[in-house]
Protein backbone atom coordinates (compact mmCIF):
# COMPACT_ATOMS: atom_id res chain seq x y z
CA UNK A 1 0.00 0.00 0.00
CA UNK A 2 1.14 3.73 0.00
CA UNK A 3 1.93 6.54 2.83
CA UNK A 4 0.79 9.85 1.48
CA UNK A 5 2.19 12.73 3.43
CA UNK A 6 1.94 16.40 2.15
CA UNK A 7 4.83 18.43 1.47
CA UNK A 8 7.17 16.29 3.96
CA UNK A 9 8.90 13.07 2.97
CA UNK A 10 10.86 10.79 4.36
CA UNK A 11 12.81 9.47 1.37
CA UNK A 12 15.76 11.50 0.22
CA UNK A 13 14.15 13.57 -3.28
CA UNK A 14 16.51 14.51 -6.36
CA UNK A 15 18.22 18.06 -5.96
CA UNK A 16 16.01 20.26 -8.15
CA UNK A 17 12.40 18.74 -5.73
CA UNK A 18 11.47 20.62 -3.20
CA UNK A 19 7.99 19.99 -2.06
CA UNK A 20 7.50 23.21 -0.54
CA UNK A 21 7.53 25.09 -3.42
CA UNK A 22 6.27 25.30 -7.01
CA UNK A 23 7.33 22.50 -9.16
CA UNK A 24 8.82 24.43 -11.98
CA UNK A 25 12.51 25.13 -13.48
CA UNK A 26 13.44 28.56 -13.54
CA UNK A 27 11.81 29.35 -16.54
CA UNK A 28 8.79 28.26 -15.11
CA UNK A 29 8.20 25.13 -18.05
CA UNK A 30 4.76 22.79 -16.19
CA UNK A 31 6.63 20.00 -18.85
CA UNK A 32 9.20 19.86 -16.28
CA UNK A 33 6.84 20.02 -13.28
CA UNK A 34 5.17 16.84 -14.70
CA UNK A 35 8.48 15.30 -15.45
CA UNK A 36 9.79 15.71 -12.08
CA UNK A 37 6.51 14.79 -10.25
CA UNK A 38 6.17 11.83 -12.32
CA UNK A 39 10.03 10.78 -11.50
CA UNK A 40 9.01 11.06 -7.91
CA UNK A 41 5.95 9.85 -8.01
CA UNK A 42 4.39 12.74 -6.22
CA UNK A 43 0.73 13.93 -7.33
CA UNK A 44 -0.03 17.76 -7.19
CA UNK A 45 -3.30 18.34 -5.25
CA UNK A 46 -3.45 21.96 -5.35
CA UNK A 47 -1.64 25.37 -5.98
CA UNK A 48 0.90 25.06 -3.20
CA UNK A 49 0.26 21.17 -2.22
CA UNK A 50 1.77 18.55 -3.16
CA UNK A 51 1.38 14.57 -1.70
CA UNK A 52 4.10 11.96 -2.21
CA UNK A 53 3.26 8.86 -2.79
CA UNK A 54 5.43 6.61 -0.41
CA UNK A 55 5.63 2.59 -0.22
CA UNK A 56 5.19 0.88 3.01
CA UNK A 57 5.58 -2.03 4.35
CA UNK A 58 2.92 -4.12 6.39
CA UNK A 59 -0.16 -3.18 4.05
CA UNK A 60 -1.07 -0.02 5.20
CA UNK A 61 -2.17 3.01 3.91
CA UNK A 62 -2.34 6.68 5.49
CA UNK A 63 -3.17 9.88 4.85
CA UNK A 64 -1.68 13.48 6.07
CA UNK A 65 -3.58 16.60 4.85
CA UNK A 66 -5.19 19.53 6.16
CA UNK A 67 -8.85 19.04 7.47
CA UNK A 68 -11.24 19.28 10.01
CA UNK A 69 -12.91 16.46 11.76
CA UNK A 70 -16.70 16.49 13.10
CA UNK A 71 -18.90 14.62 14.68
CA UNK A 72 -21.33 12.42 12.11
CA UNK A 73 -24.14 13.45 13.91
CA UNK A 74 -25.14 16.14 16.54
CA UNK A 75 -28.21 16.16 19.00
CA UNK A 76 -29.73 19.46 20.77
CA UNK A 77 -31.02 18.44 23.50
CA UNK A 78 -34.16 21.31 23.83
CA UNK A 79 -35.97 22.75 27.33
CA UNK A 80 -38.62 20.43 27.61
CA UNK A 81 -41.24 23.09 29.34
CA UNK A 82 -40.82 26.81 30.12
CA UNK A 83 -39.50 27.16 33.12
CA UNK A 84 -36.22 27.78 35.42
CA UNK A 85 -33.06 26.10 35.49
CA UNK A 86 -32.35 24.22 38.81
CA UNK A 87 -29.52 22.20 37.85
CA UNK A 88 -26.53 21.88 35.51
CA UNK A 89 -25.04 18.35 35.33
CA UNK A 90 -23.31 18.66 31.65
CA UNK A 91 -20.13 20.77 31.17
CA UNK A 92 -18.72 21.19 27.78
CA UNK A 93 -16.35 18.44 27.04
CA UNK A 94 -18.05 15.79 29.05
CA UNK A 95 -18.36 12.65 27.85
CA UNK A 96 -22.20 11.40 28.44
CA UNK A 97 -23.85 7.85 28.34
CA UNK A 98 -27.45 7.73 27.31
CA UNK A 99 -29.60 8.39 30.04
CA UNK A 100 -26.80 10.64 32.01
CA UNK A 101 -28.43 13.82 33.78
CA UNK A 102 -27.78 16.73 31.41
CA UNK A 103 -29.85 19.68 33.61
CA UNK A 104 -32.94 20.24 35.83
CA UNK A 105 -35.53 22.64 35.29
CA UNK A 106 -37.03 24.25 38.56
CA UNK A 107 -40.45 22.53 39.32
CA UNK A 108 -42.21 24.92 41.60
CA UNK A 109 -44.43 26.42 38.58
CA UNK A 110 -44.41 23.21 36.83
CA UNK A 111 -46.21 21.81 40.20
CA UNK A 112 -48.39 24.68 40.30
CA UNK A 113 -49.56 24.47 36.54
CA UNK A 114 -50.40 20.67 37.20
CA UNK A 115 -52.73 22.02 40.37
CA UNK A 116 -54.18 24.63 38.10
CA UNK A 117 -54.96 22.07 35.72
CA UNK A 118 -56.74 19.67 38.41
CA UNK A 119 -58.76 22.13 39.41
CA UNK A 120 -60.07 22.99 36.20
CA UNK A 121 -60.91 19.90 34.84
CA UNK A 122 -62.93 19.76 38.10
CA UNK A 123 -64.42 22.46 37.96
CA UNK A 124 -65.53 22.00 33.93
CA UNK A 125 -67.79 19.06 34.73
CA UNK A 126 -68.62 17.53 31.02
CA UNK A 127 -68.58 18.80 27.74
CA UNK A 128 -66.18 20.54 25.82
CA UNK A 129 -64.42 22.14 28.21
CA UNK A 130 -63.77 19.29 30.21
CA UNK A 131 -61.61 17.94 27.38
CA UNK A 132 -59.45 20.84 27.03
CA UNK A 133 -59.08 21.07 30.78
CA UNK A 134 -58.16 17.54 30.47
CA UNK A 135 -55.23 18.14 27.57
CA UNK A 136 -54.33 21.05 29.35
CA UNK A 137 -53.50 18.69 32.78
CA UNK A 138 -52.07 15.55 30.59
CA UNK A 139 -49.72 18.89 28.91
CA UNK A 140 -48.81 20.24 32.77
CA UNK A 141 -48.27 16.49 34.07
CA UNK A 142 -45.96 15.69 30.71
CA UNK A 143 -44.18 18.88 31.78
CA UNK A 144 -43.20 17.91 35.58
CA UNK A 145 -42.47 14.54 34.47
CA UNK A 146 -39.63 15.94 31.93
CA UNK A 147 -37.93 18.12 34.24
CA UNK A 148 -34.65 15.94 34.66
CA UNK A 149 -33.51 16.29 31.28
CA UNK A 150 -31.06 13.02 30.62
CA UNK A 151 -28.90 12.40 27.25
CA UNK A 152 -30.74 10.38 25.03
CA UNK A 153 -27.38 9.66 22.77
CA UNK A 154 -24.12 8.94 24.02
CA UNK A 155 -21.15 11.33 22.87
CA UNK A 156 -19.63 14.22 23.83
CA UNK A 157 -20.79 17.56 25.13
CA UNK A 158 -19.75 20.32 22.28
CA UNK A 159 -22.35 22.97 24.06
CA UNK A 160 -23.96 24.02 27.28
CA UNK A 161 -26.36 27.00 26.29
CA UNK A 162 -28.44 27.09 29.70
CA UNK A 163 -26.88 28.31 33.66
CA UNK A 164 -28.36 27.52 36.92
CA UNK A 165 -31.73 30.14 37.21
CA UNK A 166 -31.73 30.87 33.72
CA UNK A 167 -35.40 30.96 32.82
CA UNK A 168 -35.83 28.97 29.46
CA UNK A 169 -38.73 28.47 27.03
CA UNK A 170 -39.95 25.23 25.94
CA UNK A 171 -37.87 24.36 22.91
CA UNK A 172 -34.75 26.11 22.97
CA UNK A 173 -31.24 24.14 22.65
CA UNK A 174 -29.80 23.70 26.21
CA UNK A 175 -27.38 20.80 25.53
CA UNK A 176 -25.76 19.94 22.46
CA UNK A 177 -23.97 16.53 21.89
CA UNK A 178 -21.88 15.30 19.40
CA UNK A 179 -21.66 11.18 18.77
CA UNK A 180 -18.39 9.61 19.32
CA UNK A 181 -19.09 6.71 17.35
CA UNK A 182 -18.67 7.99 13.33
CA UNK A 183 -16.55 11.20 12.34
CA UNK A 184 -16.34 13.34 9.60
CA UNK A 185 -13.42 14.64 7.89
CA UNK A 186 -14.04 18.23 5.70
Amino acid sequence: MATFTPNKSPLPRADNHDAGRNHTDRRGHDRYRQRLCAAHRCFEIGDDQTVELVAVAGGAAEVTAPGVIMAAATEAVDVPATAKIAAVAARKGDTVAEGDALFALDTTDLEAAVTDALAAVQAAGDGDNAVDAQAALETAAQNLAAAQVTASIAGTVIAVNVAIGDSVDAGSPAVVIATDSALDVA
